[in-house]
């Protein structure tokens, strides 16, 4: 009986409340590398947009080519929320196959720190996200772990917009 709590506390004192690290490996196909991911952890300012292209729905269309809406900035806490949800490895998986086709990506998220940009572009319908740093695709990943918390930081971030009040948070 003792052993076995032992090993039980042994077990929650190893895997126990400490947040798991976002890797290497991670970081760089996720964020195009870590000093990306630092950028995007050390930004003091997070604002966040809404995207079009009209011929988004037809073919794969670079982020960068995509038409930018009004930038709303994310409060302190909203910015505390994403940041936390984007360091979290659990967040992402990398290299699976989509069945839905091509992203449309319908909102970017900036953030912005003395030494750089770094925007996080989002597609709800395929749950993919897409780095880029000075227009140039650097990463992507699926968030579709993450999707109900993501969700609902765009709900409050454009509290106006039909079309993302009504996205779905699975």
């Amino acid at each position: 009986m003792l052993k076995a709590h032992a090993f039980f506390v042994a077990v929650i004192f190893v895997c126990g409340c400490e947040p798991r690290a976002m890797n290497e490996e991670m970081k760089k196909k996720a964020f195009g590398g870590a000093d990306n991911f630092e950028l995007m952890n050390v930004a003091s300012t997070v604002t966040a947009c809404r995207l079009k292209h009209e011929e988004a729905a037809g073919r794969y269309v670079e982020p960068s080519e995509y038409e930018e809406g009004d930038f709303t900035t994310a409060s302190s806490a909203q910015v505390d929320r994403l940041k936390t949800v984007l360091a979290d490895p659990t967040t992402y998986l990398v290299g699976g196959a989509k069945t839905c086709g091509h992203p449309i990506y319908g909102v970017r998220l900036r953030f912005q720190a003395h030494d750089g940009t770094i925007d996080l572009n989002r597609c709800f319908k395929c749950d993919d996200l897409a780095a880029t740093r000075d227009g140039k695709l650097v990463g992507a990943a699926d968030f579709h772990r993450a999707r109900r918390k993501l969700v609902t930081l765009c709900k409050e971030l454009f509290p106006n917009d039909a079309e993302i009040q009504n996205l779905n948070e699975r």
